[in-house]
């Protein structure tokens, strides 16, 4: 683009007024920092400025994102651990906000990372970045917003669909089944909904713009989804949807010797499976674990817990069995059945990294069975029994 295009540009956005989104933002004054309660509904599709490959980009950078604000703070419910944001800026044609987050690694160091978002109320465009400290931060990324009541769900009423067909995607014609049931398809009831929601899901799939699809492994005890959204149309979401879902799958199988296969689970908003399919693991799992520390023998027993359940990483707490914290850690699953760990316990008195393999997922007590082991260090190693045989 030469210079003479960029002033005009420049020119057309300052002269030319979108009134549509200027009469649904509501604000308590010209300049104040405080608004009215509301909701942005926003969609991030321009990321080729942010400096990161796009998936990079993305995972930082959600492509679907709902911010409430109230008074003057922001909150954001895919990424509750952000807390509040500070709106930094809010007059006639734009407002600021920003979410600071402070997180440990894994050696307990804090770091500081800010998301900043501006959303330009003549024309409906918005922009988000993110600065990190010590790293390179994340260019502005663009998209769009709508201005809504809060609670307002811009996505179309949820259906079910249950059938005898299991809609398996190794049958080719597992996609025109799905696609003939879901013009069947009835609206969720109350208590379907109730019990659909409790579960894993949260909802946040059903938030997302279509066309979109979920491809999840079969029976229940395999215990995996892959979810794709703003797909340009439904063959395209599933085909990705279903080639994610093999790829683990696949790996799974061979590890463990299982039988897992993947099916349809939705498909936009049409849902192919009972509310019970979504309950995955809880976020928690009972333990004993045994140090041998040089020929001296010290046994734990307790339980494991962590946030987000079903996140592929995650960090975790170990519990004793009289509810006193005494490690932290974090996890890497690499390939559902097989993952790696860090752990700090006794604050630093026993350190060091591992491996765990999972032996299968208990769909009672919704949690792995499995076991770890790690090592503390030359002399001293950790083995870990997780599961129904730790209770």
């Amino acid at each position: 683009m030469n210079m003479l295009s960029r002033i005009l540009g420049v020119l057309s956005l300052v002269v030319i007024s979108n009134p549509a989104f200027a009469s649904n933002w509501n604000q308590s004054s010209a300049t104040s920092l405080k608004v009215d309660d509301q909701q942005l509904t926003c969609d991030f599709t321009e990321y080729g400025g942010s400096g990161y490959k796009l998936s990079t980009a993305k995972s930082w950078i959600k492509p679907s994102q709902i911010h409430v604000f109230k008074g003057a703070s922001a909150t954001y419910a895919d990424r509750q651990k952000w807390g509040s944001a500070l709106i930094t800026a809010n007059d006639s044609s734009k407002l600021s906000w920003v979410y600071t987050f402070i997180s440990k690694d894994s050696k307990g160091r804090k770091t500081t990372s800010r998301f900043k978002y501006t959303f330009f109320k003549t024309n409906g465009k918005v922009s988000a970045s993110v600065d990190f400290v010590g790293f390179r931060g994340i260019n502005s990324v663009w998209g769009t917003c709508s201005v809504g009541p809060i609670g307002k769900n811009s996505s179309a009423p949820l259906n079910y669909a249950l059938n005898s067909d299991d809609l398996f995607v190794d049958d080719n014609g597992s996609l025109s089944k799905a696609l003939a049931a879901a013009k069947t398809a009835k609206p969720a009831g109350e208590d379907y909904l109730k019990e659909l929601f409790g579960g894993q899901l949260n909802g946040k799939y059903f938030e997302k713009g279509t066309h979109k699809a979920v491809v999840g492994a079969y029976p229940l005890s395999c215990n995996y989804r892959y979810s794709q959204w703003n797909s340009e149309n439904i063959e395209t979401a599933y085909s990705k949807a279903k080639a994610g879902c093999e790829l683990k799958i696949s790996k799974y199988n061979d590890l463990m010797n299982k039988n897992c296969k993947c099916r349809i689970v939705a498909l936009d908003n049409t849902v192919f499976v009972a509310p019970k399919y979504f309950h995955g693991e809880a976020g928690y799992v009972p333990m004993i674990a045994l140090v041998d520390d040089a020929g001296t023998s010290i046994k734990i027993k307790g339980s494991v817990e962590w946030d987000n359940a079903g996140a592929s990483r995650n960090y975790f707490r170990v519990k004793n069995d009289k509810n006193i914290e005494i490690c932290r850690g974090h996890f890497d699953v690499k390939s559902k059945a097989k993952g790696n760990l860090t752990i700090d316990c006794f604050e630093g008195k026993f350190k060091g990294t591992g491996e765990f393999v999972n032996s299968g997922f208990d769909e009672e007590h919704r949690f792995f069975n499995g076991t770890a082991l790690i090592k503390l260090n030359e002399t001293s190693v950790m083995r870990v029994v997780y599961g129904k045989e730790a209770l």
